[in-house]
């Protein structure tokens, strides 16, 4: 199989993954961030990969009781399972630089199609794509503006063991958006009246906070979160318009820097006035996205209960978090001042 061309090619494709079989994709494929781009590539399942990631969250909560904890928060009664979300290894590829910058490759959208029947919805996790983002843009902009504490921080929590944590979150995350108000999978809530873009913005930072939220064990998730929507998502685009980067039109970077003024804000993040270093604890982090997480909860609940006006209170909340008129919102002054810093750091790959 190269080309999926229908919801019967899709089906054989997941089975195809779930038997840990190579599988050779080549034509049209659509990614989060690059639509409709040729694509030529093999991947493989990376089954070890499965293994040490649970093993790694066995040793510190059973994987049922992370199960259980949001299949109570979905609205409906609905039970969450794993979702077939799978970490893979390109063994063989044509050059495509959406396989560069983009993390995971998400079905039935990915083929152009559309399902809500579990059989058509996994997803293949890039994995490598997630290592050398942290080798290549996280490291070396800590390296400059990171202070010791937080460079120490990073190494100790991350560096030995990020497959492991970039294969929990990407579960954990997909998951995420299954439960709730905020959920999208396997389709939205529809008694929410809410914007595709605005549902977009709301729903990755639901998912990332929900994700949270429930695995606290994992306070690794929570610091791997914090460096991709600060280093890489909210950047985009800073070389090009360092007032708004890519603020205004994508939705990672705006959750990536409205987590930086939540932080920021509460005191979880700190700038030396000498040295400029930025310094932050997980503690005072984690109190911070559980903040976060209640008040997209609280937003939630609103929405349902505006009914039609359920987007105009998304727009009025945007514009109590940033400041900037809608599709006009400005970087934060300190963020920019970093991001200046940062500037042989790459943005993307290419």
């Amino acid at each position: 199989m190269s080309q999926v061309r229908s919801l019967e090619d899709l089906a054989e494709l997941g089975r195809k993954v779930c038997a840990v079989e190579p599988v050779l994709l080549e034509g049209k494929y659509s990614f989060t961030k690059d639509r409709e781009v040729y694509l030529r590539a093999t991947f493989v399942r990376r089954l070890d990969l499965e293994v040490r990631m649970q093993a790694w969250v066995a040793s510190r909560v059973s994987a049922d009781m992370l199960l259980s904890r949001l299949s109570h928060r979905c609205r409906l009664g609905e039970r969450v399972q794993w979702p077939q979300h799978f970490p893979v290894q390109i063994v063989d590829s044509d050059y495509n630089v959406a396989l560069l910058n983009n993390v995971f490759l998400y079905f039935p959208f990915g083929a152009g199609l559309r399902s809500e029947e579990e059989q058509h919805i996994f997803g293949f996790e890039l994995v490598a794509v997630s290592i050398r983002i942290f080798n290549e843009v996280h490291i070396p902009a800590l390296e400059i503006i990171g202070s010791k504490n937080a460079k120490a921080l990073v190494e100790e929590r991350l560096s030995k063991r990020l497959e492991e944590v970039v294969c929990l979150y990407s579960l954990l995350h997909e998951m995420c958006h299954r439960v709730g108000v905020w959920r999208v999978i396997p389709s939205k809530d529809k008694s929410l009246c809410i914007s595709g873009k605005n549902l977009a913005i709301v729903g990755e930072l639901w998912a990332d906070l929900q994700l949270v939220e429930n695995a606290k064990e994992f306070p690794e998730l929570m610091l791997f979160i914090f460096l991709n929507r600060i280093f890489w998502y909210a950047r985009k685009g800073y070389s090009v318009n360092v007032q708004h980067g890519d603020l205004n039109s994508d939705n990672d970077a705006w959750g990536g820097v409205y987590l930086w003024v939540r932080l920021r804000d509460a005191g979880a993040l700190s700038i030396n006035q000498v040295t400029g270093k930025l310094d932050f604890e997980l503690d005072a982090m984690a109190d911070v996205f559980s903040a976060c997480y209640w008040e997209l909860e609280e937003l939630g609940a609103s929405c349902l209960a505006a009914g039609a006006e359920g987007d105009a209170l998304v727009n009025q909340w945007k514009l109590s978090v940033l400041s900037g008129a809608l599709e006009q919102q400005v970087l934060p002054f300190e963020l920019q001042g970093i991001y200046a810093l940062c500037r042989g750091v790459p943005e993307s790959f290419h």
